[in-house]
């Protein structure tokens, strides 16, 4: 299968319906074996997709939700906006979401999304920027680390999905406009 160069832009809410379906597909295939079966199993398309078609209709500036396609077909998104997190430092961003459709890992699209957002928060005037990532979850911290993040030393542990408590580690980078 020839896949092509991935594009990247803003999403539009006629892009709710592709983003709903690769959100459950990505979790069930990112988190199969570390969240609740049934729980996977039980993620509805339709109610992300209703989900994200009401976010996508908000005009929120503070808010970036970008999709990568491949010949003109949505594949992944990414969601970034201000950082969530109390202890954070002012003019710090945060990667909120980033998942594509598991036959698109390892293509290239990923790391295009990810940039592409990242970009976007520095035209914000971040000049920092975290995510959360499982700390079981070694192809997403490869994926960060590669793209030169860090964990900051900060964890969480909560449950998902009605699993035990799981614990999250915080990765942080530096934004620059010379990254």
């Amino acid at each position: 299968m020839t896949i092509a160069s991935p594009s990247v832009r803003t999403a539009r809410v006629t892009d709710a319906e592709a983003i709903g379906r690769i959100h459950v597909v990505a979790w069930q295939a990112t988190y199969a074996g570390v969240l609740p079966a049934e729980f996977l199993r039980n993620l509805s398309v339709a109610d992300r997709q209703r989900a994200w078609r009401e976010r996508l209709a908000q005009d929120d500036p503070r808010r970036h939700v970008l999709v990568v396609t491949a010949d003109s077909d949505v594949v992944g998104f990414a969601c970034a906006g201000v950082c969530r997190d109390d202890d954070a430092p002012p003019r710090t961003g945060e990667l909120w979401s980033i998942y594509l459709i598991p036959a698109h890992w390892g293509h290239g699209h990923g790391r295009r999304l990810h940039d592409e957002t990242l970009a976007a928060l520095e035209r914000d005037s971040y000049r920092r920027a975290t995510l959360w990532v499982l700390d079981s979850n070694a192809r997403a911290r490869r994926f960060y680390e590669n793209r030169g993040w860090s964990p900051d030393g900060a964890t969480k542990a909560e449950p998902i999905g009605g699993s035990a408590p799981l614990t999250e580690i915080r990765y942080a980078t530096r934004l620059t406009a010379s990254r």
